[in-house]
């Protein structure tokens, strides 16, 4: 078992602020926009009635949103049952993986409620993975940080695959990651320069059925990049051999880190550290 921890603050921290900076301008035309509607309910408002509108722009460039946390969101989605976390999250066209419908954007926020998802409940039932992302980056969240939203591969399928996550990190917080089954990383899969960082979760009970790889609950492969790993957990995570039963890094080019911190807001709070079954081969 390492780190998890042992107790939150409570109540939980408020949502995270972003702050956007406007112009005067636009921000004028925004009040005289909604004073004029006001006034007139009716009237059609065009571009003639405000002359400097067409001057004004929004203009958001890359990492113009600062959060908090440092981290880019752009917009939350909130899903609530397998069909929506899957039509949200999974993104990759290929044979053999089902493709949901792209909601989640680069450097958005997919929100969980608490419950349970399980892969023969959803438009994923067909697939060897129930989540599947192709450069994909963000947040994909519980929505309360105790790990309450689980991903159940029932001994059937994976629970994720992260195929490269472009320019940003692939941020997975507080998911229990159960029952997953596959012939290398049961729980979760990351590979081709992907930079994923796993906080507050717990993989549990997740399997390898293949001798020849292990990684019973994650499988970093040679051509992924980086993982973080915070405050996690690991148990009853099993392959054939014995080989990397939690982790299993292949090759020497990704980087797999696994701190002694807990991440934000709990940075205070320090994990009980225990042993992790990992091989680097």
């Amino acid at each position: 078992m390492l780190p998890i921890l042992t107790h939150f603050p409570s109540p939980l921290p408020p949502p995270r602020t972003y702050k956007m900076k406007f112009t005067a301008a636009a921000v004028f035309a925004t009040f005289a926009t909604a004073a004029v509607a006001h006034k007139h309910p009716h009237k059609k408002l065009r571009a003639a009635d405000f002359p400097n509108l067409e001057t004004i722009m929004f203009h958001f460039p890359e990492g113009g949103l600062d959060s908090t946390r440092g981290k880019r969101s752009l917009a939350d989605n909130n899903v609530a049952d397998m069909n929506g976390l899957f039509n949200t999250v999974s993104n990759r066209v290929q044979s053999g993986y089902n493709t949901g419908n792209f909601i989640m954007a680069n450097g958005d926020s997919t929100i969980l409620a608490v419950g349970s998802y399980k892969g023969s409940e959803g438009t994923c039932a067909s697939s060897s993975t129930m989540l599947s992302t192709d450069d994909l980056n963000g947040e994909i969240k519980c929505v309360e940080d105790n790990a309450s939203c689980v991903l159940d591969g029932e001994n059937e399928r994976r629970g994720m695959r992260v195929r490269g996550t472009g320019s940003g990190t692939l941020i997975l917080r507080a998911l229990t990651i159960v029952k997953g089954s596959a012939s290398s990383g049961g729980g979760a899969y990351i590979q081709s320069g992907a930079i994923v960082d796993v906080e507050l979760c717990i993989f549990s009970n997740n399997r390898v059925t293949s001798s020849d790889y292990g990684g019973g609950a994650i499988f970093v492969s040679s051509s992924a990049g980086t993982v973080n790993v915070y405050g996690t957990s690991f148990y009853g995570n099993i392959t054939p051999l014995g080989d990397g039963d939690d982790i299993y890094v292949y090759g020497s080019s990704p980087t797999i880190t696994i701190h002694n911190t807990c991440p934000t807001p709990y940075s205070s709070n320090t994990p009980i550290q225990g042993k992790t079954r990992m091989r680097i081969v």
